[in-house]
Order: C-alpha cells, then structure tokens, then sequence
C-alpha cells in the first residue's frame, strides 16, 4: 500500500507541470555556462589567419575605416568610420602634445582617455563614427595616428595628398603651399546636388556664383547625355545647356543661384563625379534624399558630412556627403519594393464544447493591419460558417486546397468569424493559416466535465494543473504529514486523495480539515491540567464545525454528481432574461442603433447595384466605391447563432507570435469521470473523516479491517514498534523531501551542488565555442590577376576561407588604394599590424578587388604576403619581375618603368575637338508619366493616364502602346498601329482613356522600353477574385487609411514583366440565415397558458421564416416593433424576414 501512495504522489507531481526539458549541456554544467562564457565575446570575432583561436590578441574585434585628415595652417579635422564587434578601446590619432578636441561619437561627445600618452575611447559593440579636430599655432611636420590604421585620405591646405609618408605610426604632412593670385576676373562656383531616388530618379544641382569683373558668356562644366537628360532650368542667369552636353551662363557681377534638374537614366549603382572646367570645383556636396516605399538603399564610397555645409535650405534636413572630382557615389541597393510582411493580427476567441462532445463552435474577432497575402484561410480541418469584415459579411470560398476562407482588401483589418472544428481535430493553436501577435481564447464547456490540462499555449487558468501552486502544494505536504505523523498511514491516504481531489472544489473545507488535524494533535498531546480540557472543547468544536460545513459540500457534490446542470461557476456573468409583460419584453427588443447600422450595412450591401466607375486617386481608394456586391446567385453565409451558457470556462494564449501550425491540446474529462471523481471526493471524504475520529476515540472497525489485511506486526516488542515506526517516519520524512525538492524544480531552475573542476570548465568553454578544424592556417589565395595601364592599378583576389578569419592583402609603400571591393560590395575597413593589412573575410569564396593609383617613379614593388597558387598579369608600360610561368616565385613583385607617358594622346584628342561641329542649345526633350489602372470586380477596367513630367510648359505629345489585352472605350480616333497618340494642351497637365480588358485567366504586363515614358502599374482586385502575382516586387501605397481598400502598386523597370493569375474560388454552401437568440416566456393559468415568444435573427437576404405554432392561437406579431398584420393559416404562419439583424 505504501509502495501504491508513493506511485500516486509521483503521479501527482508530475501532473502538477513538472517538465524538464531536453538539452545539449548536462545539467548539472547548464548553470556554468554563463560563468564561462564571462569576458569571451571576442571569440565572436573573426581571428588572424595562421593564429589560434582563443587568444584574444589573435581575434580582430575593431575594424578601422579611413582615416580622413583635413589639415590647415592653425587646425586640423579628422574623420573615421569603426566598426567593433565587441567592447573595444578605440585608438584616435594624436598624442599628449597633440590631443584631439571635440572628440565625438555619432555626433555625441565622448570622454577621451589616455594609455601610454595615446588617446583612446572606450565603446561597446557597434558601428560608429568618430570626429574631431586639432588646433594649433603652426602646423606641425608630423602627426601620430593609431598603427591599427591602414586607409589615409589626407588633404593639406585642400589639396589631396594620395601618397603620404608613413613610419609606422607617424604621418609625415610636408610642407604648406602658397596661395594662387586673383585674376582680374573672378568667379567662385560651390555646387550641391540633391539626388532623389524615385520612379524616375532625378538630380537637381544647385550652383551657386560669386561673380567679379565685366560680363560674360563662360563655358561651366560638361554634362554627359548618356546619363542624365534635362528636365528644368530655373534661376537669375541665362543658362544653356548644347547638345554636346556643355553648361553656358551668362555671367553678371553679384551673387548668384541657378538650379538644374536632370532625369537619371534607369537605376545606376553608382553616379560619377566627374563634371569638370576651369572653375567648376574641385570638391561638391551631394544630398541624397531615399525612398523607402519603393527600395532601401544605402550609400557607400563617399563621407559624411555635417548638412550646415550646404547651402540649401531645404536639403539641411538630408544627409550630406562630400566628393572629389572622380569619386563614385555608389547607391547600394538592398531590397526593393515590401521585402517583408508587417502584419500585426491580434485574435480573440470564444469557443463552446457541444454538449455531445463531439465538437467546437469558435466565435473569432480579428483585429490589425495587414499587408500581404490577402486571403485569410483556416487550416485543413476548421470549417467557417460565417465571416464578416468591418460588419460587412465576406462569401467564404474553398482555395486550392479546399480550406476554408475569404478574400480580404482592407488593410486595416476587423474580421468576425465563426466556424466548427471536430473535437479530435482541435489541434493547432489558433486553427488560421495567419500567423498572430498575441490570441487569447477562452472556451466554455457544458456542465458534468471539466477541463484537465491546457498544453501549448503560453498561460491558461480554469483548467485543474494550472489552478496547482506551490503554496498548495505545501499545504497539503504538511497536512498529509500531520496526519501520517500523528494518525498513521491509512488516515494519511484518505487525506491525500480527499485533498488531491477536493482542493480547488468550491466551498471545500480547506482549513477546518487542517484544524481539525490540530486540534486532535493538540487534544492527544496535552491531556492533564485545565488546558487539557479547553483543547479538549476546542476538538469537539472543531469537528462540529467541519461537519456542518463538510455534510453541505458532500450533499452539493452528490446532487453535482446527479444533475451536472445545477453546477454553476460564480465568477461567470450569466445573461439574464427579461421578465414580465409582454410590452417589457418588447420595448427590451427594439433595435438599438447599432443595430440600425448593421441593417443599413447589410442592406447597402445586398442591394443590386450596377458597378460604378472606379477613379483610383494616388493610391487612395475608399472601400465604399469599390466593394460592391458579389455576383448574383452567391449566398452568403448568415452562420449559426452564438450560445450563451455558460457552466466552466477556462482562458489560454500566446503573449507573442504564434504561427497556424503551433499546435496546443486541451484535455477535457467526460461527464462519466467527472462523476467517478465526485463519488471518489464524496467516499475518501467520509473515510478520513471517520478515520480521524475513531483514532482519536481508540481505533475502531477501519482500523481493525486494515490491520488485518496487512502483514502482522509483533507489538509486544516496543523495540521493534519503534523501530518499524522509525523507519516509517524517516521513509515519510524523506519522500516530502523529495517531493518539496521536485516542486521546486517546477519554478526555479537547477543548482550545481558542487563546484566543477578547472578541466570540466574549460572542456564546457571549448564547446561552448569550438574551433575550425582548419586552424591555424584556414585561408587560401587561388588566384590573383594584375592589371596596370599606366598609373591605375586593378588587382583581384580569389580567396578560398573555411571559416569566418582575417586574411592578408598584398600591401605597397608605392600605391595609394582607392577602393576595395570584397564580393562586388565596397569594403571600407582594414585592419592593420606589423605584419601587414588585414581583410574580414567570410566563409567561403571571396572576390577581393583592389583599385589603387601608382606612384610616378621608375620602380615599384607589390608584396604578397599570402602567396597566390595561379598568379595571371596584363600590364601595360611596365616591365614585370618575380613571375615564373604565372607562379609567383617570391612573395613580392616588381615593376619596372619601360617608357614614359607622353601627351601625344591628348593632344590628338584637343585636335578632333577643334573638328566638332560648333555645338547647339539643347531644348528639353519630352518626358512622359504613364500610369495604367487596372480594376478587377464583375467587369474588368483599364485606365490609362499620361501625365507630363517634362516641359512643364507649352503643348506636348506621345505615343503611348496599348496593351495586347486592352480594347479603348474612348480617343478610338486616336488609335494608329496598336498606339494611342496623346496630344497634352498647354494649359493641361493630363489626358486619360478608360478601356475594357477582354476576360481571360492570366495576363502579363511588360515595362516601356522608351527611356521618356515612365510606367507605373495600379491594380484593385474585388474580393470575389483571387489574384496570384510574381514579377516586378510590390510597393507599398503612399496612405493607408482605415475606410481605404488595398491597392497593389508596381514601378517597373526598363526590361521587366509581371504575371498575373485571376481565379475565382468556389463559394462554401451556407444558410443565408441564422437564428441567434430565442427567449420564451409563459404565463400559466388554470384553463389557458399565455407564451411571449421573442426571435433574433440574422439574414443576408430576403427570407421566408415559416414558424409551426401548433395549437395555440396568434395574438400580435411585431417585426422590430412594428406591428405586422399577419393571419394564421392553420397552425402556421409564413413571415418575410428583411436582410441584416432583426427581432420577432
């Protein structure tokens, strides 16, 4: 028996949500994992090639980016962009005699500290950017800058020196050049352009003039056509622009402003600097203004700069960068279009158990904002009976895998649905194939059962295991070990499963079975003197007490066991029904003005009406205009009505996501065990009881029956009692033990009872951090390829890593690098140490391309410290050395000056030049906006608007080619070999034409290839379609509003296409009404019974209701309190029911 009662307490304990979960770790190392992982977020960092991980000198945490100096004759700036991978002190460049001021951080001040007389900052994992500036009487001949540093751009005075000289830490700056003398003439030109991303993008540059001396038409710059083409030209100077691409301005004393706007050609990754002249500048800011709804971009190869630096007022609030005649401002793009979903659902569930327990009625309510995927579907075995979206009823359709849904447009979403699961199938968290923020569900079960456990979800209450806490479960240890101690092991048991079953029933005696306990222990220790006679009143009190409230418990629990109904949960709110007159029960049933509104909605809805004109405003569209009515023939689902009962209810969720295919089971207990537990509570209850008290009074026949039933003990050896009662006790003792110690693994985790050993410590650190079998040698240079053409230099690299490292670039005292591609992707940080420059270098394969300008000297040397298996040169003007049938046979390679660049090339080209036909003024050529609108309902629409872009001003045309599937409705006259000529006056800024669309299943839509047409595509799809689209990324529209309904938009580019797919689902058959409350009242009388009969009910179109009314006798009936002059025919009555919610 003993053996039994600790199966059972270990049943009971596990029940209670004892889980341990499955790990890598053992358990008793799991809590020494922070412990070792202390101090170790080096190991994140990519470690040196040919070095072993582990040793934090070997791991590259801070990546040095190029240090930019600009230094004066009394100051200095610097700039330089780090990236740490870990906490890092971050070098500056200066020292004690030289200290860097107004040190900042992203633009915040930062405190500077000082190690051996070098400044430093101190700063956690990121990216950064650090400025500062040095002030100084006279400039000095040198300046100290962090050895980590490998990239320089330094200008002194503002001219650019590309090849510095360096000794290891110390940077030579040379001497100060003299300023040139003015001319007679004077012109200062300062430019900034803004460039806009866009569909198209355009680029505005603004050049500002200080003019001096006598007027004067003057050549600026050139412009290349190739890229760029001329929109607008405004400003307080004549200004022309040939078609050679030259800008002329007729200058005039004073100061200045003419403004440019250009369209740029197609999407280039990078835009050059390279306009040039006399006095156009050396040195521009460009602005860039993004465009997030149409791609995310990012720019690189350029530096940032403050925006005061600029001139134009209107730009200070975009970024700023600074470029050097030849830079390339590269516009990176990272995505494009709506690269991900922004969903934000949130569900509330109520679900009823039937009371054949076969299955679940759920009543949702969806609240949100949605963005993708446009169809809601429940999963394979949930079937929706009903489904309305912003108190609009949706026909719910099958997909392609017959799951149950309905086509969703608004973006702002609030859905509710009803449906049916099978009890067996009840299976996955939410059963929609959406994914949720966070859902709560509470469900209602009929009376008889009750809910066991709730496994899955994050939290639930109701259900038997959760209502389990440790304070309970002490209170039971110890009242079970009072008893045991004092009563012995039998009345012990009675306690346990009395206790076990019991304890969360309602008005169970909790506390007066732990009194009466007490009182008996009290009453058996003391029993002389007056004390003894008051514990002695205090236990017959105290078992008075606990039967008068035990015997109403028990009887409640057999009338529970007997008729379930009576069972009620009092936390619930139970709808009451109206009583009294039948005027009462009628001025109650009145329709509210809500109501009045779903009826209008509902009657607006199912109203026939023609399809109106669709004029789709940016990317506004009100769903009023739209969301007309599905074809005629479909019916929509009116649902089933929503119960009311409530007995026991639990709640579950999910505080975050969870997706459709999370999964959560719910054990229900039938009516036949709830009854077996109830008869279990009622007998156990009786037995401890009884047991209790004849202990107390000296044993008695359950005693006695026990004890013959159990092995015979000797009693008259008091030692050997003792000893068996000892070994009881100690047996007892440490099964509470045990038992407090898995109780509290339930809430706290587990703690190591001892401390591990060095080598266990560091065995768990290396696995906690493994490292790459390659080491220390894991990266590989395949292949290089030198290309020289005079002084510019294009080097590639074909590095082969098997782990994330740090690999070595060739390095030169004669180059001075302009840029580093790593895998087509600008690299701007390298690290630097006495054994070279380092690169990061991922995982794999890795294309390094260096671009670096030689010096002008007879000899130059290029080492290679990590040596190339494949070395392959094309090298023009130089003679090359250290090669040995495309093997390096050193680790360095030398060139050798074989000629002397002359200037007969440019000296032919200034020859052709003087040939050129004399250049003309370039008018502005015609750009175009076209803009088709597609339309998706019961008939298919185009629009087709043509809006000018460029001129602004005076009369325009275009021919605009028609889509293979379009047949024009107007300006058919227009029409001359599939094109529509389009003449746009000039007082008009816009002409449209609307066409039908000829039906069929799949389209195809094919961007212009015309660079002064510039397309965009709109679409609104009624929801009795389902639309597949793929091609050109989808953007999201400018403005959503709530009463909006979701427009799909497209930008596409030069050479694009997108496939369309229109299908339309096939509806669910459904009743058109349900009936979703029915009250009765009767008034009862000797000879006649009066019955006041009131019906909700909901209808999506006009129905017959034909109510049988046997024998009785119709006296009024009133359709939302109207009165309705209706004869009965026979015992029944056929009534006209209206669309929308009503009352009978």
């Amino acid at each position: 028996m003993l053996q039994r009662f600790i199966s059972v307490f270990f049943l009971f304990c596990s029940l209670s949500g004892f889980n341990v979960q499955a790990i890598d770790i053992p358990q008793n190392l799991q809590q020494w994992t922070g412990w070792t992982q202390y101090q170790q977020g080096f190991r994140q960092c990519p470690s040196l090639n040919g070095a072993l991980s582990g040793d934090k000198n070997s791991h590259l945490c801070a990546w040095p980016g190029v240090l930019t100096l600009d230094v004066e004759e009394t100051q200095a700036q610097f700039l330089q962009d780090w990236t740490l991978l870990d906490e890092s002190r971050l070098p500056l460049p200066g020292s004690v005699s030289l200290w860097p001021q107004h040190v900042r951080v992203n633009g915040n001040p930062v405190a500077v500290m000082e190690e051996n007389s070098a400044p430093y900052v101190l700063l956690p994992k990121g990216a950064y950017r650090v400025t500062g500036d040095f002030v100084w009487k006279k400039r000095p001949e040198s300046l100290i800058i962090p050895s980590q540093v490998a990239l320089l751009d330094v200008r002194v005075n503002q001219k650019p020196l590309p090849f510095v000289t360096r000794d290891r830490n110390l940077l030579w700056l040379g001497y100060v050049s003299q300023n040139q003398v003015q001319e007679k003439d004077f012109l200062k030109v300062r430019v900034n352009r803004l460039i806009k991303d866009g569909h198209p993008m355009l680029m505005t540059v603004a050049i500002d003039l200080d003019v001096s001396g006598r007027a004067r038409e003057q050549k600026l710059t050139h412009f290349s056509l190739d890229n760029y083409q001329l929109m607008n030209v405004d400003g307080d100077l004549n200004s022309r622009l040939d078609n050679q691409g030259d800008l002329w301005m007729q200058l005039k004393p004073g100061n200045h402003r003419v403004n440019l706007v250009f369209k740029i050609h197609d999407f280039p990754e990078s835009l050059a600097f390279v306009e040039s002249g006399d006095d156009w500048p050396l040195q521009e800011i460009w602005i860039y203004q993004n465009n997030e709804r149409l791609r995310s971009t990012q720019i690189e190869g350029v530096a940032a700069i403050d925006s005061d630096q600029g001139f134009v007022t209107e730009w200070k609030a975009l970024p700023h960068f600074v470029l050097n005649r030849n830079d390339q401002f590269t516009i990176k793009e990272r995505s494009r279009g709506m690269t991900h979903g922004s969903d934000a659902l949130s569900l509330s569930r109520e679900m009823w158990l039937s009371f054949d327990d076969e299955k679940y009625s759920f009543f949702d309510e969806i609240k949100g904002s949605k963005s993708e995927n446009w169809r809601v579907n429940t999963q394979l075995n949930y079937v929706l009976t009903q489904l309305s979206n912003h108190h609009e009823p949706r026909l719910i359709t099958y997909d392609n895998q017959h799951r149950t849904g309905a086509e969703i447009r608004t973006p702002n979403i609030d859905i509710e649905a009803s449906g049916e699961v099978s009890r067996e199938n009840m299976q996955q968290a939410t059963g929609w194939d959406i994914p949720f923020a966070n859902s709560s569900i509470s469900l209602n079960i009929p009376p008889g059962r009750k809910v066991f456990n709730i496994h899955g979800a994050d939290y639930s209450s109701g259900d038997w295991v959760s209502q389990w806490t440790l304070i309970d479960l002490f209170f039971v240890l110890v009242t079970i070990a009072l008893v045991f101690r004092f009563f012995g092991w039998i009345s012990s048991l009675f306690a346990f499963f009395t206790l076990l079953l019991g304890y969360h029933e309602a008005s169970m005696p909790i506390f007066l079975w732990f009194n009466l306990v007490v009182a008996f222990v009290l009453s058996w220790t003391v029993q002389t003197g007056k004390i003894s006679k008051i514990l002695n009143l205090y236990k017959w009190v105290s078992v008075a007490l606990l039967i008068v409230t035990l015997l109403p418990f028990l009887a409640n629990q057999i009338r529970y066991t007997l008729y379930p109904q009576l069972e009620r949960n009092q936390s619930l709110n139970y709808p009451s029904y109206p009583l009294g007159s039948p005027d009462l029960v009628l001025a109650d049933a009145v329709q509210s003005p809500s109501e009045e509104y779903k009826t209008k909605s509902y009657s607006q809805h199912l109203k026939p009406q023609a399809e109106k004109r669709i004029v789709i405003t940016g990317s506004r569209v009100k769903r009023v205009d739209v969301d007309t009515s599905y074809e005629a023939g479909a019916v929509i689902q009116a649902g089933k009505g929503k119960p009311k009962w409530m007995w026991q209810q639990v709640s579950y969720g999910w505080n975050g996501p969870v997706s459709g295919d999370e999964s959560v089971r719910v054990t229900v207990l039938s009516s036949l065990m709830v009854k077996v537990l109830r008869i279990a509570l009622i007998v156990f209850s009786l037995l401890w009881l009884i047991s209790l008290c004849q202990k107390v009074l000296g044993g008695g026949k359950i005693s006695s029956f026990l004890e013959q039933k159990l092995p015979p003990t000797d009693s008259s050896d008091p030692d050997k009692k003792s000893s068996v009662s000892l070994k009881s006790s100690h047996l007892f003792s440490m099964l509470i033990v045990v038992a407090l110690l898995a109780g509290g693994m339930l809430q706290q985790p587990l703690n190591a009872t001892e401390y591990p050993n060095q080598v266990l410590l560091q065995e768990l650190q290396n696995r906690l951090y493994p490292s790459p079998d390659c080491e220390p040698d894991c990266v590989s240079l395949s292949q290089a390829s030198l290309k020289v053409n005079g002084l510019d230099l294009t080097l590639s690299l074909d590095y082969q890593s098997a782990a994330d490292k740090a690999g070595l670039l060739p390095q030169s005292q004669d180059w001075h690098i302009s840029s580093i591609l790593l895998n087509q992707k600008t690299v701007h940080a390298v690290w630097q140490n006495p054994q070279g420059q380092w690169l990061q270098l991922p995982k794999g394969l890795s294309k390094v391309v260096i671009q670096a300008r030689l010096k002008d000297k007879s000899e130059l040397t290029v080492q290679f410290l990590e040596h190339p298996k494949l070395f392959q040169q094309s090298i023009q003007g130089w003679e090359v050395s250290g090669l040995n049938q495309n093997h390096l046979v050193g680790d360095s390679l030398q060139l050798t000056r074989v000629a002397k660049f002359s200037h007969s090339a440019a000296n032919s080209d200034m020859a052709q030049a003087n040939e050129k036909p004399i250049a003309k003024e370039q008018s502005i050529l015609e750009l175009f906006s076209v803009k088709r609108s597609l339309s998706f309902g019961t008939q298919w629409r185009l629009e087709t608007r043509v809006s000018r872009l460029a001129p602004r001003i005076g009369s325009v045309t275009a021919k605009i080619p028609l889509l293979d599937f379009e047949q024009p409705l107007e300006m058919t006259e227009n029409i001359k070999e599939g094109q529509m000529m389009v003449v746009i006056a000039a007082d008009s800024q816009s002409v449209s034409w609307h066409s039908s669309i000829q039906g069929k299943a799949e389209f195809e839509l094919h961007a212009l290839q015309n660079k002064s047409l510039i397309e965009s595509w709109d679409m609104v799809v009624y929801p009795n379609w389902n639309i597949q689209l793929s091609g050109v990324p989808l953007v999201r529209p400018e403005t959503v509003d709530a009463d909006d309904i979701w427009v799909y938009q497209y930008y596409p580019r030069k050479g694009e296409s997108l496939q369309l797919r229109l299908t339309k689902p096939p509806a669910v058959q459904g009743a058109s009404l349900a009936i979703t409350e029915v009250q009765q009242k009767y008034s009862l009388s000797k000879r006649k019974t009066t019955q006041d009969l009131v019906i909700h009910y909901k209808a999506t179109r006009a129905e017959s209701l034909v109510l049988n009314l046997g024998e009785a006798q119709l006296k009024s009936l009133r359709q939302d309190s109207q009165l309705i002059n209706l004869a009965q025919d026979g015992n029944s009555i056929t009534l006209n029911l209206k669309p929308g919610e009503h009352q009978l």
